[in-house]
């Protein structure tokens, strides 16, 4: 009995011929729509004591050693989240931030107040869109007040996309 076995285990393995079946598995990237679904990430710099969400498809850049900000990457589709803090003085800097946005980009919507700029544009130069808000926050024990901005870049190509992200990045930017 083991031997008739062992002649069938021969037998079926001489058919097999030792040939093994392997599955060849190629990895491609996959196209992912304008609709993704997108989870947030909070990140806060404590230097400045701001805040933002962001989206976890964007990679953060190493953090500066003077921890003025960070910058979030998306390199696939060419997008890019900055957030940043500086020392700021005097008030009238503000102008002149203002007016060199309006050198650079084609300006579609600005509103401004005493402490808070919002701006929406058009780089034509390297056809992204960009937001940016910048907000003063008055330092009571300090001459200089502290300039916080949040500004996204984008492809114009990728609005459809990205145009969701904008609203909750700038609504968590605290």
């Amino acid at each position: 009995m083991k031997l008739l076995k062992y002649i069938a285990l021969v037998t079926i393995l001489a058919a097999c011929k030792g040939r093994v079946e392997q599955e060849i598995i190629v990895a491609s990237p996959i196209d992912i729509s304008d609709n993704e679904i997108t989870n947030y990430v909070e990140y806060c710099n404590n230097r400045f004591d701001i805040c933002m969400n962001y989206p976890s498809n964007f990679n953060p850049e190493p953090e500066p050693t003077n921890g003025d900000g960070r910058v979030f990457s998306n390199k696939p589709d060419g997008a890019e989240i900055r957030i940043f803090g500086t020392t700021f003085s005097p008030r009238t800097q503000l102008e002149e931030i203002v007016q060199s946005m309006k050198k650079e980009l084609e300006i579609y919507n600005l509103k401004q107040d005493k402490n808070r700029v919002e701006v929406f544009g058009f780089d034509k130069e390297n056809n992204n869109l960009y937001h940016e808000i910048l907000i003063i926050k008055k330092q009571a024990k300090s001459k200089n007040d502290e300039l916080c901005s949040l500004s996204f870049t984008y492809p114009h190509a990728k609005r459809k996309k990205f145009k969701s992200y904008w609203r909750i990045i700038s609504n968590s930017f605290k």
